[in-house]
């Protein structure tokens, strides 16, 4: 019992002591490589005739929180779309064994868990390093299927500050391994993603 209140205490003083934020964004250029590559934007028509062209107007998003200890340290979750549009998120069509012929057959995500190192903070600019763990999910929409790769995310961030508001520029990296399924192997993600960080 002492132990799991000496955890509390712990918790409660790094939770005092923290900055918390929220930031979202998009990217304005990313590649895959791997298996994944061309299954991102393989419509579900491809899956019942040949020659199906990819999906266009797909982009990617990232959404996160994280907190801040002193200037310099901290620590952010987040989660990321990739090459999605609106109908990649429309209602299955019964006509076509339950999926929308039109959109991305695969669904795409990732999530990671990132510590950051501010190693420049300026008044007005800001740039940090980011390492962390991070997992793939290759959602199936014509199967209901869900591949899952582990892996990890790197990159530097250079942010322009005004108060609680910054805008930033991520340059990132993701590499991850999927042990089985269409997915299976090595595969690569980079991307650069311009957004708003509220703190």
């Amino acid at each position: 019992m002492r132990s799991f209140m000496k955890l509390l205490v712990l918790v409660a003083v790094m939770a005092v002591g923290c900055t918390p934020y929220a930031s979202a964004g998009y990217d304005t250029r990313a590649s895959l490589r791997g298996p994944i590559k061309n299954m991102v934007t393989m419509p579900a028509a491809s899956a019942r005739m040949e020659n199906a062209p990819p999906v266009e107007n797909t982009r990617s998003y990232s959404f996160a929180v994280g907190a801040g200890f002193g200037q310099r340290i901290g620590i952010e979750l987040g989660g990321h779309l990739h090459d999605v549009n609106g109908d990649s998120f429309s209602l299955p069509s019964v006509e076509y064994a339950g999926v929308d012929p039109n959109s991305p057959r695969y669904l795409f995500a990732s999530t990671s868990l990132d510590l950051r190192y501010r190693w420049l903070a300026l008044k007005y600019l800001t740039s940090d390093v980011h390492l962390g763990p991070a997992a793939g999910m290759l959602v199936d929409r014509g199967m209901l299927d869900l591949q899952v790769g582990n892996g990890f995310r790197f990159g530097v961030t250079l942010g322009v500050k005004l108060g609680m508001v910054s805008a930033f520029a991520d340059v990132y990296e993701t590499e991850m391994v999927f042990a089985d399924g269409d997915a299976k192997g090595v595969s690569g993600l980079t991307g650069v993603t311009f957004g708003i960080l509220v703190r």
